[in-house]
């Protein structure tokens, strides 16, 4: 114990005794019940296993992560009192203590830290919502992803992860507590193979989609470009029932994208959905696409839904110290996801409060479909009749008022009806 601890402080009281520990990088406290026996002395209950597993947790990450780097560390002590960099708890001499964080940052390669570099400068215009830095993930490191992921999710902290790979979307199912998940990519293309002879190594949408072990349970693509997509693959979407939005559309009318984000678990967002002149240091990103304006509408979209519970931003992959533009419009987009979480409204799924309901009745068919509204943000949900408790979760399915209108005219959109047939 003495050569991870510097100092062990205690603290006696009636109920309980806390045990908080310092080091150079670690920090966290640990409960103790305590007893009063009949011969006054006290007697200490201590959950040694417990003990033992915040230990493990916290070295755990002192030896996956780096802190963040001197010239970061340079931009804080320049910074105004306003500015995230000056708001936000992060490795520098002492690891974060994440459980009282409602979201995390975590870096993986060196574009990371150009990224803080332009993401610290920001506003901290979000009171009350408290965001750790946990620094940059060591090189060889990234098998370890699941217990961090694993320990966040239950901790309720939200982790934003800026990686350069979309290797880490098939972590993902894995961490939702046994309830099949809902995942929603914004990308122009999908490394996805339906070829049986096909090496899929190192396409990562394969492993995630073609893996009948991972509970998932909706997947929907925003943003592709249709000459780069299989034809194939969209039929597979099909049989699926799973959702697609293309490029054209989505630049159209952006408002269509915001149910089926708010219908996610988990967003994954290549940079290379954005145009090559958007995000010049992102290797796969294209002439066509979203312009950053775009991409940080989807990311508010994200950050707002109460059911959202990870977002990783990826593609960052080439590292170029005097490129600003690319760093800058991850930061945007970051700020826009924080801005949406500390505008959530705490409805669905977090509770069925203020919501009114509406039922619409197809007399053609003598069918009954239930819509809800929440009163809190306007925002609308039609209920599918569940029978599965896996699928419990799952069971308001996010629409617009244009969808109720148009059940109201005896037409059901394809969406809505996608998601009945999932539950089939």
């Amino acid at each position: 114990m003495s050569k991870c601890y510097s100092h062990l402080y205690i603290h006696l009281s009636y109920k309980c005794i806390y045990f908080f520990t310092r080091s150079k990088h670690l920090s966290f406290f640990f409960n103790i019940n305590v007893k009063k026996s009949k011969k006054s002395d006290l007697l200490c209950n201590i959950n040694l296993r417990m003990f033992h597993i915040n230990i493990n947790l916290y070295c755990m990450y002192l030896k996956y992560f780096e802190p963040i780097s001197n010239n970061t560390k340079a931009l804080i002590e320049n910074l105004l009192e306003h500015q995230i960099g000056k708001n936000i708890d992060c490795f520098n001499s002492t690891f974060p203590y994440i459980e009282d964080k409602d979201l995390v940052l975590i870096g993986i390669g060196e574009t990371s830290e150009l990224f803080r570099l332009q993401f610290y400068k920001l506003s901290h215009n979000f009171k009350n919502i408290r965001i750790a830095d946990l620094g940059n993930l060591k090189p060889n490191c990234s098998k370890y992803l699941n217990d961090i992921i694993e320990h966040c999710l239950s901790k309720n902290t939200l982790p934003i992860i800026i990686s350069n790979s979309d290797k880490l979307l098939n972590f993902l199912p894995e961490h939702t507590n046994n309830n099949i998940s809902n995942i929603i990519v914004v990308d122009k293309d999908i490394s996805l193979s339906l070829e049986k002879e096909v090496d899929k190594t190192n396409l990562s949408y394969s492993s995630l989609l073609l893996n009948k072990k991972i509970k998932l349970f909706n997947f929907g693509l925003i943003g592709y470009q249709s000459y780069y997509i299989n034809s194939k693959i969209i039929g597979f979407f099909d049989k699926q029932n799973y959702d697609y939005l293309r490029l054209g559309t989505l630049k159209k009318h952006l408002e269509l994208s915001e149910p089926l984000i708010r219908d996610a678990d988990f967003m994954g967002f290549n940079l290379a959905a954005l145009k090559k002149i958007e995000v010049p240091s992102c290797s796969t990103a294209s002439p066509s696409g979203l312009f950053v304006e775009e991409a940080c509408q989807l990311t508010y979209y994200a950050g707002i839904s109460d059911k959202m519970r990870f977002c990783n931003i990826y593609g960052y992959d080439v590292f170029d110290i005097n490129e600003n533009q690319t760093p800058q419009a991850i930061s945007q987009m970051v700020w826009y996801f924080i801005y949406g979480y500390y505008n959530r409204k705490h409805d669905y799924p977090v509770s069925m409060n203020n919501f009114i309901e509406f039922i619409v009745n197809f007399k053609t068919s003598n069918y009954q479909v239930t819509f809800w509204k929440s009163t809190k943000s306007d925002r609308w949900w039609m209920e599918v009749p569940v029978k599965e408790k896996t699928k419990i979760r799952h069971r308001l399915i996010p629409c617009s008022y244009n969808d109720y209108l148009e059940a109201g005219n005896g037409n059901l959109p394809e969406r809505l009806l996608n998601a009945h047939q999932r539950f089939e």
